[in-house]
């Protein structure tokens, strides 16, 4: 039968991450299979690019303290209560453990409406990074925090089945994986372009690519970039690779002016939609940095448009990257295991890059992913009844 779903969270347009894909295509799938969907956020308007308005949801805009560009922290307010009364959900999905959620899981338990929480994020890991008043303290207050409100969320879905070891997970009966996906068609290895390699290689379309695409922010540890890229390309030593370093962010200045002069840097701050797509398939590896996320959706789309990736062996990149297949790991924060991994992804950059794409196609469906969330809906749902009774 139909049901009103309300979802929720800091991810959604102009904001463009991981989350707020998994938040797009959940709202697409629902709606196609005759559900309704309301969304609760503080970002954007009806006429935003990709805005849930343009795929079948109705939305409540609240209030919001905006801590980057395009991105809002949304606050608990009355307007989250009037989208509650006037859409009457049969399920609310927090989009990770947001602020609202904190403030809001207790009151919605009370009141018996069944809550959902996708955890995209290390929430714990991130408090790390984020100033303010508890300071060093934030990773302990966080952990508290989620000891403390998890128990009442009726149903977890965990990107990085990890997680589940996680101690506020301890004995809790609905925890479920929730596979990640992405658009195999708009990442795919035909769109490589040998212009865009030119560009982005400043002029050295013979050395392999090697490129990062994601928020520079001090959460991401995209510092450790800065010391990839010193450590590749050694002065007096033959060029390794070429670096394209896409996306903007609060680190973006400092790095820039620590590598960006470099001629084996291009920095050119945010590329979005095909050209994106082109430039992720002219290049040869994908590297990311972070330990802080789950599995960042990039690393789908880098294999999605058939190139290799290198990550860190840690959280759920182990889950899609197999070592010496479609890529290389390293030990977490150690540039020069990090060195070590491309320059042992070079050699075989063509089996891996067929690899990879083979390994998006076989596991990466956003449909999959979206199938697996509805019916977790319904688990919940009747594991609801089921308690009533």
């Amino acid at each position: 039968r139909s049901s009103a779903l309300l979802l929720t969270g800091d991810s959604f347009p102009p904001k463009l991450d991981g989350v707020q894909n998994f938040a797009r295509n959940t709202i697409q799938a629902l709606v196609r299979d005759g559900h309704k969907v309301h969304v609760f956020c503080s970002n954007g308007n009806p006429e935003t690019p990709f805005a849930p308005e343009n795929y079948g949801a109705t939305v409540t805009r609240g209030p919001g303290v905006e801590i980057q560009p395009k991105h809002k922290i949304t606050l608990p307010s009355p307007h989250f209560l009037a989208a509650l009364m006037h859409f009457k959900p049969h399920i609310i999905q927090f989009f990770d453990f947001t602020p609202c959620a904190f403030f809001m899981v207790a009151f919605l338990w009370w009141l018996g409406l069944p809550v959902v929480i996708s955890h995209h994020s290390r929430i714990d890991l991130y408090a790390t990074y984020v100033p303010g008043f508890i300071g060093d303290y934030s990773p302990q207050v966080m952990r508290a925090a989620c000891e403390v409100v998890f128990p009442l969320v009726t149903g977890h879905l965990l990107i990085d089945g990890n997680q589940r070891d996680q101690s506020w997970f301890a004995g809790h009966s609905n925890i479920r994986f929730w596979s990640t996906g992405c658009d195999l068609d708009f990442f795919h290895p035909s769109k490589k372009d040998s212009k865009v390699r030119e560009i982005y290689s400043n002029g050295r379309p013979d050395l392999p690519l090697v490129v990062f695409v994601g928020r520079m922010s001090p959460e991401k540890q995209v510092d450790k970039i800065v010391d990839l890229v010193k450590e590749a390309n050694p002065p007096g030593e033959p060029e390794l690779c070429r670096f394209a370093i896409i996306g903007h962010g609060d680190s973006w200045e400092s790095i820039h002016q620590e590598i960006g002069h470099r001629p084996d840097v291009n920095m050119p701050g945010v590329v979005t939609g095909e050209k994106l797509a082109a430039l992720v398939a002219s290049s040869d590896i994908f590297f990311s940095p972070t330990v802080t996320g789950t599995l960042d959706l990039v690393f789908i789309e880098s294999q999605a448009a058939g190139i290799a990736v290198v990550g860190p062996r840690a959280v759920a990149v182990p889950l899609v990257v197999e070592e010496g297949v479609n890529g290389c790991l390293y030990t977490p924060l150690d540039m020069k295991d990090a060195k070590r991994a491309i320059k042992e992804v070079i050699p075989q950059l063509d089996k891996m890059k067929v690899e990879a794409r083979k390994n998006a196609e076989a596991n990466f469906k956003w449909s999959k992913s979206s199938d697996e969330a509805i019916q977790f809906y319904k688990d919940v749902l009747q594991y609801t009844a089921n308690v009533a009774t």
